[in-house]
C-alpha cells in the first residue's frame, strides 16, 4: 500500500510537471502555484480565497475535481481568477490510478 502511495504521488508530479511544460502561461517570468483540495470550500468562500491568493501573489492555481460541483461553476471561477490574472489547472486523481506492474 505505501509503495502504491509513492507510485501515485510519483505519477501525479510527473503529470503536474508536464502540465507546466506544455501549458501557455508557463512564459510567466515567476510562477506561483497552490493546490487547493478542498474546492467545495473554495466555491463558498471565493471571496477569501481570491484576497489570499492575491495576497500569495499566486499566479497559477490547481484545484481538485469535484464532480458534484457543476460544470458551470467551474467556468465561472475560472473566468474571474483569469481576470485576476491567476490560471487555473483542474486535476483529479485516485489511489488506484496508476500503472500495476505487469510480472
Amino acid at each position: 500500500m505505501k509503495k502504491s502511495m509513492y507510485v501515485l504521488l510519483l505519477i501525479l508530479l510527473l503529470l503536474g510537471g508536464g502540465m507546466m511544460f506544455f501549458y501557455k502561461s508557463v512564459d510567466k517570468v515567476n510562477v506561483v502555484s497552490t493546490w487547493m483540495w478542498d474546492t467545495y470550500q473554495l466555491f463558498e468562500k471565493k471571496d477569501a480565497y481570491f484576497t489570499f491568493l492575491e495576497e500569495k501573489d499566486i499566479t497559477v492555481l490547481y484545484v481538485q475535481i469535484d464532480p458534484t460541483i457543476d460544470i458551470d461553476t467551474y467556468g465561472s471561477f475560472i473566468r474571474e481568477a483569469r481576470e485576476r490574472g491567476i490560471d487555473v489547472i483542474a486535476m483529479d486523481g485516485a489511489p488506484d490510478w496508476y500503472i500495476k506492474q505487469v510480472n
